[in-house]
């Protein structure tokens, strides 16, 4: 993201949703994964998906959705890096109009 600001863009965090299921205590050994999901029906929006685990059970799981926009204004999008991430063309999310 830093990089990004640098090239004149801001990641803005849209919506975050997340759900405590164990206690976590100083020195437990976690494993912390976030996956990179398209969200539906949107041309601007991008989501995350985050789990942290210990001793093979799901600690918490979160949902970020985000959105970038240009530091000099105008309409939020999903930056071709996001999208060659998504394994799909800009084409196929954003069709002509």
């Amino acid at each position: 993201m830093e990089v990004a600001a640098k090239d004149g863009i801001n990641w803005v965090l849209a919506e975050y949703t997340l759900k405590f299921k164990a206690s976590l205590k100083r020195g437990d050994r976690i494993t912390v994964t976030c996956e990179l999901k398209p969200v539906e029906g949107s041309r601007s929006r991008f989501g995350f998906h985050q789990t942290i685990v210990r001793d093979g059970k799901t600690a918490a799981e979160g949902d970020f959705t985000a959105t970038c926009v240009p530091v000099a204004g105008g309409r939020p999008f999903i930056p071709e890096a996001v999208l060659s991430r998504f394994a799909v063309t800009t084409q196929q999310i954003m069709p002509r109009l």
